[in-house]
């Protein structure tokens, strides 16, 4: 396998990788987080911990994906081959930035309940809890579009096969 072919794969797998890590949160993590009630501290807990986790991982898998997808990119346009497909792809990996900006009301009410700041009822927990797992599902659609347009064009073109 080539080096373009291998950063491709490599930046497309991490689109599709990212998209189902995130989508997991919303379909398992907080469905589980929601079952701990009637005391929202555990539910909020819960959600505290896959947040934290996710922003550890989150920036620097969708930088690297990003990386690959570029370095991708730039070989294809070189060598004379279609590459905006993988541009696409990058930007919509990267658009998970923006969104989270865009939750960053809902999550920055839950942090600060999850630092004792704000009490929540089990009412207000649920809709929130059930507010950020609807806004992440569909932040998780951004990079799963761009692996779904990264790979369908690369297979195309018979550069990759399955």
């Amino acid at each position: 396998m080539s080096l373009q072919n291998t950063l491709t794969a490599t930046g497309l797998l991490g689109c599709a990788w990212w998209a189902g890590d995130m989508a997991s949160m919303s379909l398992y993590a907080i469905p589980a987080a929601l079952q701990t009630g009637p005391d929202p501290k555990f539910a909020i807990r819960a959600w505290h911990d896959v947040y934290t986790r996710g922003r550890a991982t989150g920036p620097g898998l969708a930088l690297a994906t990003l990386a690959t997808l570029a370095s991708a990119a730039y070989f294809r346009r070189r060598d004379g081959k279609t590459w905006k497909h993988l541009v696409v792809a990058g930007v919509l990996n990267m658009a998970i930035v923006p969104f989270t900006q865009f939750m960053m009301p809902t999550n920055n009410t839950l942090l600060a309940a999850a630092g004792g700041l704000k009490t929540l009822s089990w009412e207000q927990t649920e809709v929130l809890l059930g507010k950020w797992k609807l806004l992440n599902l569909c932040r998780s659609g951004l990079p799963f579009l761009g692996g779904l347009i990264g790979i369908w064009f690369t297979l195309e073109e018979g550069e990759l096969s399955i």
